[in-house]
């Protein structure tokens, strides 16, 4: 799994790679449809490859798009256990610029694991994630540069010291042009799968293996949808190809395979009962990629504009036609009109959007839409707060409650994807009249939210951080501009309920 902010080579290094191992035609294929350059990843990519020097057996590599909009999305395949991750930064960035990039992505894949530990069964084995940073751009360097970055080396160790326990981080951090072979890089990734396979030994590897060809084969046929119900992808497998295995069995090869991160296995969700997407690639960039795309951005070609700029929304018969249709020229395939709702269900699912009436968000348009929060403007709390503050009426105070909530261990911190899903948390809340948080009002922006109940009680939430790369607060404030103090209770109530969610 390769990580990395936008911009640090992250595709190149991929694309590199996957030209490496392939035949002559092949590679001449691989330049004209491989984005690289000025074309930024959309999503994410998912590429079954050959490593030069990483052994015989094929790798999933999964190639993350930089872009703070899609890292709500990233946990879907950070979640695959035998993963080894690649963290680059760009060595000609200044040495505390690198420093804050990897850190950031070392407590945002600390924190992914220790919520899957803590999520996961008690019977399953957890393997801590496997790390190897990578430093780019190495022909872009000079001589003060490739000094600068020898201070890796020793700052690995410290590294080290710090995640002990929580990841295992390679000792060995490479220095690379990503446009030349990296054959070095590539035997360490060898020895490293290796080390992972032995701690996560996966129940009938051949057989494993031979259902993921299957599914791969019977995708480039046609012969299965990109999403399927379970039930239609065990026949399938047992009346083609593994006859004598039992539907038990076959399930548990399935779920291996999501394990892996070939597939993506949704099994116990209201809407998603046992539906499997059969091709992350294609749901990375034709989903993720086309619906969380910034605005004004490459990624945008020839397509229309899906969501609203300022609040964030499509109705939902626009996201359907969308991308339901295929437009001239443009990178997206269209999604198969039987897929939509499920595609719906699985964005809900994963907390990257709410439906809403579109009354709440346009006046007089009653269309059902969602709501994309990740995507939302950089308002400044302090402009919300400009517009909507009351003044204080003669005889009045202002009643003020605050809480700042942070993580007890700087391993970890809130990663960027928190606070959009606490967005559709709350908007739940906010639709859902039987919920404890009563609310008359609810603005939401990237990193803040305001909310006032029906008893006049406000409150301000906003994710707040020492640096872009590093949020690891939560800052909530409760007013009221009361005229006695029988309001305090329904002040520190709604704190208290703030704080839940």
């Amino acid at each position: 799994l390769v990580c990395g902010f936008e911009r640090v080579g992250k595709t190149t290094l991929v694309h590199r790679a996957l030209k490496d191992t392939a035949k002559h035609p092949d590679a001449s294929a691989i330049d004209a449809t491989w984005h690289t350059g000025s074309v930024r990843t959309a999503g994410f990519d998912v590429v079954k490859m050959h490593i030069a020097g990483a052994g015989d057996e094929a790798w999933t590599v999964v190639d993350f798009a930089g872009h703070m909009e899609y890292y709500v999305t990233h946990e879907m395949l950070l979640q695959t256990g035998n993963a080894v991750f690649i963290i680059m930064c760009n060595a000609t960035d200044e040495w505390e610029t690198q420093i804050e990039h990897v850190m950031f992505w070392l407590q945002f894949i600390a924190t992914k694991h220790i919520m899957r530990v803590t999520a996961g069964s008690a019977t399953v084995k957890h393997v801590l994630p496997a790390i190897i940073i990578v430093g780019s751009h190495k022909d872009q360097c000079g001589a003060y540069q490739q000094e600068e970055f020898k201070k890796w080396n020793s700052h690995v160790l410290d590294l080290q010291k710090r995640f002990s326990n929580k990841l295992d981080i390679d000792s060995t951090v490479f220095f690379v042009d990503c446009h030349v072979d990296n054959v070095s890089l590539g035997r360490h990734l060898g020895r490293k799968r290796k080390k992972q396979n032995a701690q996560h030994a996966v129940k009938w590897p051949r057989l494993v293996f031979e259902v993921d060809k299957a599914l791969a084969d019977a995708r480039t046929r046609a012969e299965l949808g990109r999403i399927a119900p379970l039930e239609m992808l065990v026949h399938y497998v047992r009346k083609n190809y593994v006859s004598k295995c039992s539907k038990e069995k076959v399930v548990m090869v399935l779920e291996s395979l999501a394990y892996i991160g070939s597939i993506l296995y949704f099994s116990d969700v209201d809407g998603l009962q046992n539906i499997v997407v059969l091709d992350p690639q294609w749901f990375g960039l034709n989903v993720i990629g086309r619906v969380l795309a910034p605005h004004k951005d490459d990624l945008r070609d020839h397509e229309p504009v899906l969501l609203d700029a300022m609040t964030a929304s499509v109705s939902k018969h626009t996201f359907c036609t969308v991308l339901t249709t295929k437009y001239a020229n443009s990178r997206y395939e269209c999604v198969p009109v039987a897929h939509v709702e499920h595609v719906v269900d699985i964005l809900r699912h994963l907390l990257v959007c709410y439906e809403i009436e579109g009354e709440h968000l346009l006046p007089g348009k009653k269309r059902m839409h969602l709501v994309f929060p990740s995507t939302l403007p950089a308002t400044e709390a302090s402009a919300v707060i400009k517009e909507l503050w009351t003044p204080l009426q003669a005889g009045h105070q202002l009643l003020l409650l605050g809480r700042r909530l942070q993580c007890d261990d700087d391993c970890y911190l809130i990663p960027s994807g928190f606070f959009p899903k606490l967005q559709v948390q709350i908007r739940r809340q906010h639709k859902d009249k039987r919920q404890e948080l009563n609310l008359s009002q609810l603005r939401i922006w990237y990193h803040g939210l305001y909310v006032k109940t029906h008893n006049g009680v406000e409150a301000l939430v906003q994710h707040s951080y020492e640096s872009i790369y590093s949020r690891q607060y939560v800052d909530i404030v409760v007013w009221d501009n009361v005229d006695t103090h029988g309001h305090l209770a329904a002040c520190k109530a709604l704190l208290d309920q703030l704080i839940r969610l």
